[in-house]
C-alpha cells in the first residue's frame, strides 16, 4: 500500500510539474508584446516567419524576416513605446491572431494585429499591421 502512494504521489509531481512548464512557455503574442514592452524588436525576430507580410500606417510589402525586424526597429525608434497590452487573442483552426494596443506617448496610440499560422508544427507570425488609432 506505501508503494502504490508513493508512486501515485510521484506521478501527481510530474503532472503537476509538466502543467506549469507547459504554461510557462509564451505564446508569439506574449513574445511580441515583450518586445513593444522592451522596446526591443530584436526579441521578436524568432516569432517571425522566413516570408512576413508587413504594413506600417498604410504601407506594406513581403519582407523577409530580418526585413521585418528592421521595419519594427525603425517604428520604435521613431515612436518609443510607453505601455502595450494584448486585447483580444483569437484562435481558429490553424490560424491564430492578437489584437494589441500599443502607446508611444500620452496622445498617440497604435493598434497592432499580428496573424500567426502553423505550418510543419511551427506557429509564426505571418502577417503584421500597426495602424494609428485615430479618436
Amino acid at each position: 500500500m506505501k508503494k502504490h502512494n508513493w508512486r501515485l504521489k510521484m506521478i501527481g509531481a510530474m503532472a503537476c510539474f509538466c502543467g506549469v512548464s507547459a504554461f510557462a512557455a509564451d505564446s508569439l503574442g506574449d513574445q511580441l508584446q515583450h518586445a513593444f514592452h522592451a522596446n526591443i524588436p530584436d526579441k521578436s525576430l524568432t516569432c517571425f516567419a522566413e516570408q512576413i507580410e508587413v504594413s506600417v500606417m498604410g504601407k506594406g510589402s513581403v519582407c523577409s524576416s530580418e526585413q521585418a525586424v528592421e521595419i519594427l526597429r525603425d517604428f520604435m525608434q521613431n515612436n518609443p513605446v510607453v505601455s502595450c497590452q494584448i486585447l483580444h487573442k483569437g484562435k481558429k483552426a490553424n490560424a491564430g491572431f492578437y489584437i494589441m494596443n500599443v502607446m508611444v506617448s500620452t496622445q498617440k496610440r497604435y493598434r497592432v494585429y499580428a496573424l500567426e499560422r502553423s505550418e510543419n508544427n511551427q506557429n509564426l507570425i505571418r502577417q503584421f499591421r500597426i495602424d494609428e488609432v485615430i479618436e
